[in-house]
């Protein structure tokens, strides 16, 4: 370009160099105009940290968010922002009752949450009357732990907290016995693994005799449900879910996207991925609607909307 606005000027063939380069800033600007820019939103932790592949790649016409909390998702869902939302699959059932913007498309995150203690804990039973530091109260976290205390009929002492770090924080200082916390912030403060872990996940199985519980999902906006461009954005995030059985690569590049990951460094998302039960299944109505009965069970039906959603809840019922 620089050789052609010299070659411009030299008096000899101005008109038609000046014309050429008109012509090459119109395709340029033809061709940017023809591309359409997806936007993504997604929470942080693990569902994000999934991503990291897709985010890393797709930063050319993505404009994507990675937030803290819930509100921003609300927000999204009710307001028709992003062509595509990562969150909880409770909430998204929740607001698609609401409103009907966001069908589900997959699940991929199936339970990121532990039990952890300096003292031995060899099983659910060993909380019988102990004091628990949880987070979650009204979320997936705490939902599932008073699920799976009501199924083993044990009865601890549970205080919550604001968020997972404040559980740990307490437990590293000595001012709680055991705490619940969720990945990747598990594997750091059990760098030495020097703590007892109960896996949430592997008691829900149990519980249930099905799959773990579906934690987070991606749901794509109604009315882009066929468009061909955001049909191969949610194919390329399946791609990079899948990558993250490649533990390093994954962690990598997440610590580029995310300035929390950045914090965690790479050899603590490496150790937590695999605890982050990231998985793409066949059949995932069945274990939603597991999940939701048992919700129902703790008289908690309102964090899904009362009912179980609709066959439109779910991105299969549009499949041509």
């Amino acid at each position: 370009m620089k050789e052609l606005i010299e070659n411009a000027f030299t008096g000899v063939n101005i008109i038609p160099t000046v014309l050429l380069i008109l012509s090459l800033i119109l395709l340029t600007s033809c061709v940017n105009n023809n591309q359409e820019e997806v936007t993504v939103i997604a929470p942080s932790g693990t569902p994000s940290l999934a991503l990291s592949h897709y985010f890393s790649t797709h930063d050319f016409l993505t404009k994507y968010e990675i937030v803290a909390g819930s509100d921003p998702l609300v927000s999204a869902f009710n307001n028709k922002t992003h062509d595509i939302i990562v969150a909880p699959v409770n909430l998204g059932a929740k607001l698609y009752k609401v409103n009907g913007n966001y069908v589900h498309y997959k699940t991929f995150v199936w339970g990121n949450t532990y039990i952890v203690s300096k003292n031995p804990i060899n099983s659910i039973y060993d909380l019988e009357g102990k004091d628990i530091t949880a987070f979650g109260q009204t979320s997936i976290p705490g939902i599932v732990l008073r699920a799976l205390l009501k199924y083993y009929n044990v009865n601890p002492n549970v205080t919550y907290v604001d968020d997972v770090s404040t559980a740990n924080a307490l437990l590293m200082s000595n001012k709680a016995e055991i705490t619940l916390t969720a990945e990747p912030s598990l594997s750091k403060i059990n760098k030495k693994g020097n703590l007892y872990v109960l896996d949430l996940q592997d008691l829900w199985k149990e519980m249930t005799k099905s799959t773990s519980y579906p934690q987070a999902a991606i749901f794509v906006l109604k009315d882009k449900i066929n468009n061909e461009t955001i049909l191969k954005h949610l194919k390329d995030i399946e791609y990079s879910i899948n990558k993250t059985t490649d533990t390093k690569i994954t962690a990598s590049l997440a610590v580029k996207i995310d300035q929390t990951f950045e914090k965690l460094g790479v050899d603590v998302l490496s150790k937590a991925i695999p605890n982050c039960n990231y998985g793409l299944v066949v059949d995932e109505q069945t274990p939603i609607e597991n999940y939701f009965k048992e919700l129902e069970k703790l008289g908690l039906s309102q964090m899904y909307g009362g009912t179980l959603p609709d066959e439109g809840f779910y991105f299969k019922h549009y499949q041509k």
